[in-house]
């Protein structure tokens, strides 16, 4: 499949996808950063319900911004 496209949301960057319906047992998370330095990565809370996700980063104010997701198994 593809990967989901960030899109403008006013003055943020959201992120939505389905999880896959054959998909069990992982989770998502979503990390945001300026810079990619190692220590500058912030959480970005997922406000989707499942099967939906949905991460959103605040854009205003940043000439860069950089997003980064996680999938792993589900504890």
């Amino acid at each position: 499949g593809q990967l989901p496209l960030p899109a403008r949301n006013g003055g943020d960057l959201t992120v939505v996808f389905n999880q896959p319906a054959h998909v069990s047992g992982v989770a998502y998370e979503a990390e945001w950063s300026t810079s990619l330095a190692p220590t500058s990565w912030l959480p970005v809370p997922d406000t989707g319900v499942h099967p939906q996700h949905i991460f959103t980063v605040p854009a205003t104010g940043n000439t860069q911004l950089f997003m980064r997701f996680k999938i792993s198994p589900s504890l």
